[in-house]
């Protein structure tokens, strides 16, 4: 199992950041000592049954193409 920590005491500046502070972009050290660049993407849940629940997208920048072919849409 995955366990994902959110520390905001530890943040990172954004390289890119949309107006509706929706979609960012930054740069993440790997243990490997490189950095990669991440997504961020948060999106209402879009469920009349969850009001006021977002979808927190996290991972490479081509993650429109990877959410897409997870939820079994053609790219």
């Amino acid at each position: 199992m995955m366990q994902i920590v959110v520390d905001f005491n530890d943040t990172y500046v954004p390289i890119t950041l949309n107006q509706e502070l929706t979609l960012m972009t930054f740069m993440a050290p790997q243990k490997i000592g490189t950095d990669q660049e991440l997504l961020i993407k948060i999106e209402p849940q879009g469920n009349p049954f969850l009001p006021n629940v977002f979808n927190l997208d996290f991972g490479p920048p081509d993650i429109e193409t990877v959410v897409a072919r997870a939820r079994g849409r053609r790219v």
